[in-house]
């Protein structure tokens, strides 16, 4: 696979407790000759993670630490403006620890941030059950329903593209994709998107191709291009953990509402109280389904 020399393109992988996972990566990516430099990012995690990570280190992979545990956004914003600032990158590929992907991936990226100008992000295609995982913006109605498991159901599909949107097409613009695995043109990140680090946890790749969008550019998904998402088996899943996730994951959603959408103090407050019976939902179904074991 020939590369342009001139051309810089990184790998910034966040790492927080996970290094095991950092490293089976890394073993795997490290010979890429499309990747310039990997970036591992510590996010001040509480094991010996940075220790064991620094360990990897060599002329091509650089690791860093990050000066608090400041969540994702955060974490990646620092890889990025350390590809950016330092490294002089023309691309940089986001991953998570936990993806599997292969060179053609990589290279398939580049070529395609080539071709289409107006895109400031470009990512392959996680099919999760047969279906490629992309999202429409939803509407201020749609976000505050789905809030609820049971609501969910009825108001998620209104977020997704129909089947027939990516029948015979090798790529399609779409509103957001995963965040497991993207490529964004460095110079369009650095000045109009970035992740937001008022957000501790969730809703990143959403407001990153809102971001990205309100500024004139496009994100694009590669339907020929995949790669594999290993969620994580260590993932706690007790009732406490299901709940505090949950609050977590509508603190962001109402901050997003707020900040992005401009809702009203009456959207707010529905939203609001809303979020807290969704909350009340989460634990009450972890009971039922921890009982019913």
């Amino acid at each position: 696979m020939q590369i342009v020399e001139s051309l810089v393109t990184t790998c910034v992988i966040l790492n927080y407790n996970d290094s095991d996972r950092v490293k089976t990566l890394l073993h795997d990516i490290a010979d890429y000759n499309s990747l310039t430099y990997i970036i591992v990012v510590d996010n001040c995690s509480s094991d010996n993670s940075y220790e064991e990570l620094k360990k990897c280190e060599s002329d091509k992979i650089k690791v860093l630490l990050s000066d608090k545990n400041g969540g994702y956004g955060y974490g990646n914003n620092l890889g990025v403006k350390y590809s950016y600032d330092i490294l002089s990158a023309n691309y940089v590929l986001i991953s998570n620890p936990d993806v599997k992907f292969s060179e053609s991936v990589v290279v398939a990226l580049i070529d395609a941030f080539k071709r289409h100008i107006e895109c400031g992000l470009i990512a392959p295609t996680w099919y999760d059950r047969g279906y490629p995982v992309a999202w429409k913006f939803p509407t201020i109605t749609q976000d505050i329903l789905r809030a609820s498991i049971l609501l969910n159901h009825l108001y998620h599909s209104g977020m997704l593209y129909p089947m027939d949107y990516f029948k015979n097409k090798n790529e399609v613009y779409v509103d957001s994709v995963s965040g497991s695995l993207l490529m964004v043109d460095a110079n369009i990140m650095i000045n109009y998107g970035m992740y937001d680090e008022d957000f501790f946890l969730y809703e990143e790749e959403k407001i990153l191709g809102y971001k990205l969008k309100s500024a004139g550019y496009a994100s694009l998904m590669l339907l020929n291009h995949t790669y594999l998402h290993e969620h994580s088996a260590s993932i706690n899943k007790t009732i406490g953990s299901l709940v505090k996730s949950k609050r977590l994951l509508l603190r962001s959603k109402l901050l997003y509402l707020s900040k992005y959408k401009h809702i009203g103090n009456l959207t707010y407050f529905f939203a609001f109280v809303f979020f807290k019976i969704c909350e009340l939902e989460m634990y009450l179904i972890s009971i039922i389904k921890k009982i019913s074991k």
